[in-house]
């Protein structure tokens, strides 16, 4: 992991261990503390840092080997932490010392959104919706009226008016939805539908401005579609080396072994 003091003008590497980074949350009330979320295979798949990332320690007890992709931290209650990986969405209320799971298993946890003036109530982005929880996440209720089906990548929260939020879906149909009744119900933006590219195999995916739509070929190794910008998203894997190309298009190669989603939004 690298740091920039002058406005990233410069960059530097930190004391980090060699380690897949896959999220980095700062505490807001002391920014010299850090944490660092991810997946290594022979170390901890949290580290942090109270020194701005002079030195680590990793903080992963009751967490499973799992590739983490999210982690948030409780804007009121610093030492509150959310971490997303596999299944599950944990849950630390020690700063990391220790962490349990704070969602039914299911289908994985894609985005997180904290109401800033009420911290109990959070909005999972899942594969199969959006789920609330007024408890701090010990009891969690399906909020999809109004929601294609299908998973929802993306959650933003309006920080002076936090019943409203916006939704992202990844489906072939969606798009950007508002919901001004937290979460209640939902209503399309008019942001035409992002869809998912799904490739399997060590095959090339591109992304160009050939065709109106992104859709995956029935042998799910190559897509094209049209695209304002594109964007990768693990949930649960890791793309890598990707960039964008001339053209609009964007591409990479993908590593053998798991199924690989790229998505693109449509303008």
């Amino acid at each position: 992991m690298f740091k920039s003091t002058d406005g990233a003008t410069t960059w530097t590497l930190t004391s980090l261990p060699d380690f897949a980074v896959g999220a980095l949350a700062i505490n807001p009330d002391n920014p010299a503390t850090l944490y660092a979320a991810g997946l290594s295979a022979s170390i901890a798949n949290i580290f942090k840092s109270i020194d701005g990332g002079d030195t680590w320690v990793s903080v992963n007890t009751g967490l499973p080997p799992y590739d983490l992709w999210l982690l948030t931290i409780d804007p009121e209650t610093p030492t509150t932490l959310y971490t997303a990986g596999g299944p599950n969405l944990f849950k630390s209320t020690n700063a990391g010392a220790t962490w349990g799971v704070t969602s039914p298993a299911g289908n994985g946890v894609l985005a997180l959104a904290i109401d800033p003036i009420t911290p109990q109530t959070l909005y999972a982005g899942r594969f199969d919706g959006v789920f609330k929880s007024t408890t701090g996440g010990s009891t969690w209720a399906a909020m999809n009226a109004g929601l294609p089906d299908g998973d929802i990548a993306m959650l933003i929260i309006d920080p002076t008016k936090p019943t409203t939020l916006y939704a992202a879906t990844g489906r072939v149909g969606g798009g950007a939805f508002k919901s001004t009744d937290g979460a209640a119900t939902w209503h399309a933006t008019g942001l035409r539908a992002a869809s998912y590219c799904v490739a399997t195999g060590s095959s090339r995916v591109t992304a160009s401005a050939s065709t109106s739509w992104l859709r995956a070929a029935s042998s799910a190794t190559t897509a094209t579609g049209s695209m304002a910008t594109a964007a990768t998203r693990t949930a649960p894997d890791r793309l890598r080396q990707w960039h964008r190309q001339r053209g609009g298009a964007v591409r990479g190669r993908q590593p053998d072994r798991r199924r690989r989603l790229l998505l693109c939004v449509h303008d």
